[in-house]
């Protein structure tokens, strides 16, 4: 919905228009033939009717089949258990993904992408009072 606003402020920048696209994932899989050796899967799952499966396919067709490069999952750190604003890091425990399933669309797309040999990165502070990600 917002490829119009981030198209300009992209192209007033140093990239080239010609080297630059925004599209959804469905017109990438529909038009493009390419694998590439690094991808980048940033995308809310609210644009999904199912997440993991969104993630599993982009892994799958858009990351080179000899897995040289990486497939990095962009996850939140919403997924962790952390009670009453205490600190987390990796190790500790997330939410049950049966119980929630919000995090439980991330926790399973994240799995997905680890299965494949990707990775996810768990990111956290993108909201504001005043403005989302």
């Amino acid at each position: 919905a917002r490829h119009d606003d981030i198209r300009k402020q992209v192209l007033q920048s140093d990239v080239d228009g010609d080297r630059f696209a925004v599209k959804t994932l469905d017109d990438v899989l529909e038009t493009s033939s390419l694998a590439f050796q690094d991808v980048v899967f940033c995308a809310p799952p609210s644009g999904f009717d199912n997440y993991p499966s969104a993630v599993k396919e982009a892994a799958e067709k858009l990351w080179a089949a000899d897995k040289s490069g990486s497939f990095v999952f962009t996850s939140s750190g919403g997924v962790y258990e952390g009670l009453d604003g205490e600190t987390v890091d990796e190790s500790s425990p997330t939410l049950d993904p049966e119980t929630n399933p919000r995090s439980g669309r991330m926790i399973y797309a994240e799995q997905e992408a680890i299965a494949l040999g990707g990775c996810a990165l768990r990111l956290a502070g993108l909201y504001t009072l005043e403005r989302g990600a």
